[in-house]
């Protein structure tokens, strides 16, 4: 063993994520090896070189402490903190909208185990297994569908099939990983991916969840383009990227005119536009929600219609509007402004990754976050369709616990910032790829 083996073996012998190592030990390797050139150059001989710029390097097992230091997962405290008052808050709201406040402190336990749970999983198997975990969420769907039985409710096969299509986001990071450096051929294959989710969406007739993944999917795409990932033009990348959402338009604007959509549909989206024609029927939420927010106050309750108020749903559908209603406008900016940080610190923790995998999981993440949060705010004071979308952290409903699991994810992500660098997830996808094809 040479004299480089020697010490670089003795520091790697210190550090406890072994994940890291491969990256280290390039990195210690790269550094001794230009040292000893740089000696050589010097006059030094090769031989007295290697010795020296082990000496100047300094003692092995010192430096394997502080590289373990630096190569080992790390909690984000600010991340959790903000998670825990948003889940406060949300029992408050819980308690005073008169919810289902022991079902959501449930369903709130259950999501923080799930969350502390994804942070000690490594969420490099997406790029290991990226297909086994798409095609097993699609999978999953449709076992959810035959194992639940019963039809249609409103119009839709239930809300919880929205929340397995949004486990499609994190998965979408792995499939464009994987497509990376493979130019156009990868591009029209990662957009032929989105095929799963748009046709579970359209079987389930749960398109708000597809509307609210559809803009994170080409945001993800985009970013893989613009970064140069695919190794495409920028330009006629992103032309690809967006060409999607020209024909969805189309593709809308022909089956609402075609008579595609049903009557239930239709009718809905007739309502939005024009709810005073349907303030008996369908458009009765939309019409009185923004009639009531011109009664709003900066501080105390609003002046409005009493009923609407009281609406059984209240505490699920519209808890921004029960928030801002009894309590005035300033008290809902405060407490959305606080989820709104908590979704920049997401994205600004997920564009400073050091792989690639972890910026795209972390914007798959992100983005639902985003999405959902906007279309909920829209949605309770009118300016969106009346649709079954949660807000992260403070509306009741099983399907909070999805959102403590993408927290989780961006806990794992984050811990793993010096960890899984790109040398490192090049070595494990290596080995990943080797050992499927033995």
């Amino acid at each position: 063993m040479g004299e480089f083996e020697q010490y670089i073996k003795v520091v790697e012998e210190q550090i406890r994520c072994k994940r890291a190592v491969p990256c280290i030990e390039e990195e210690m390797k790269s550094h001794l090896e230009d040292q000893r050139e740089a000696l050589m150059r010097d006059g030094m001989e090769e031989k007295m070189a290697c010795k020296e710029a082990v000496r100047q390097m300094g003692d092995p097992v010192e430096v394997g402490i502080m590289l373990d230091r630096i190569h080992r997962p790390k909690m984000e405290k600010s991340l959790l903190a903000i998670v825990m008052i948003l889940s406060i808050a949300g029992v408050l709201l819980q308690f005073l909208s008169k919810g289902p406040l022991k079902s959501y402190i449930l369903f709130m336990g259950i999501g923080m185990m799930i969350m502390i749970g994804m942070y000690f999983i490594d969420y490099s198997i997406l790029a290991s297994h990226p297909f086994l975990f798409w095609f097993g969420i699609g999978a999953g769907g449709v076992l959810f569908l035959l194992l639940r039985g019963g039809g249609m409710v409103n119009g839709s096969f239930g809300y919880q099939t929205q929340q397995i299509l949004l486990l499609f986001a994190p998965a979408y990071g792995g499939i464009l990983y994987y497509f990376r450096g493979k130019k156009y051929k990868g591009l029209f294959l990662s957009l032929l991916f989105l095929l799963v989710p748009f046709f579970m969406a359209i079987y389930t007739v749960n398109l708000s969840g597809f509307f609210i993944l559809f803009p994170v999917f080409l945001c993800m795409l985009g970013v893989s383009v613009w970064k140069g990932w695919f190794g495409v033009k920028k330009i006629l990348g992103m032309g690809i990227v967006c060409s999607p959402l020209v024909v969805g338009v189309f593709a809308t604007v022909f089956a609402y005119a075609s008579r595609g959509a049903n009557s239930f549909q239709k009718e809905r989206i007739e309502a939005f536009w024009n709810p005073e024609k349907y303030a008996q029927g369908a458009g009765y939420l939309t019409y009185h929600l923004r009639n009531m927010s011109s009664g709003f106050k900066w501080f105390g309750e609003g002046i409005g219609y009493n009923e609407l108020v009281e609406l059984s749903s209240m505490h699920s559908n519209y808890i921004v509007f029960f928030l801002v209603y009894h309590f005035g406008m300033a008290a809902g900016v405060l407490l959305v402004s606080f989820l709104l940080y908590l979704i920049g610190k997401m994205l600004n923790l997920s564009m400073r990754q050091k792989n690639r995998l972890g910026t795209l999981v972390g914007l798959g993440c992100t983005g639902v976050f985003f999405m959902e949060t906007i279309s909920y705010i829209l949605m309770n004071f009118g300016g969106f369709p009346m649709s079954r979308i949660y807000m992260p952290f403070l509306s009741s409903g099983r399907g909070q616990v999805i959102h403590y699991l993408f927290m989780g994810i961006m806990l794992s992500v984050y811990g793993n910032t010096n960890v899984l660098t790109e040398k490192t997830m090049g070595f494990l996808h290596a080995t990943s790829s080797n050992h499927s094809g033995k």
